[in-house]
């Protein structure tokens, strides 16, 4: 009985700490779980989209030096080889969310967001593949009217 007492005091606190609940968000929770489920759900989405195309040159690191002569007169020739380039660019979005709800949520007051977040990065490649999936979309629900 102690170890599943310390267990569900660590996902409180969890809950608290982490993610920054309040005492009166987790007296909401115990009210919800009176009557109905209460389900934590993690929903993350990404996008991977096309900004531009950018070209070029870069120099050869050697050089290719020629002499001779022509009509008795020498001469001397350098040579570099140079290299276009082609840079594709991506931007690349993450948004996430944590949240709490009741039942299956289907109203705005069956639920609660505990966290949500949102990044944007510019990716680089070599070629015109994206790196990432254009768009993906995951959600994870977990029972937690144990709590």
């Amino acid at each position: 009985e102690s170890i599943t007492n310390a267990a569900i005091a660590s996902q409180i606190n969890c809950l608290s700490f982490v993610l920054g609940i309040t005492t009166e968000s987790l007296g909401q929770l115990a009210r919800w779980s009176e009557d109905k489920a209460v389900s934590l759900r993690l929903s993350l989405r990404e996008t991977c989209d096309f900004d531009r195309k950018e070209e070029h040159k870069v120099e050869s690191p050697t050089k290719q030096d020629t002499e001779g002569s022509v009509a008795g007169m020498p001469v001397s020739m350098t040579s570099r080889v140079d290299t276009v380039v082609m840079d594709y660019w991506w931007t690349y979005t993450s948004t996430y969310e944590i949240i709490v709800f009741c039942g299956v949520g289907q109203e705005s007051d069956d639920s609660l967001q505990l966290v949500s977040r949102s990044g944007q990065e510019q990716l680089k490649t070599s070629c015109d593949r994206a790196p990432r999936q254009s768009a993906n979309t995951v959600s994870h629900d977990v029972n937690i009217t144990w709590l």
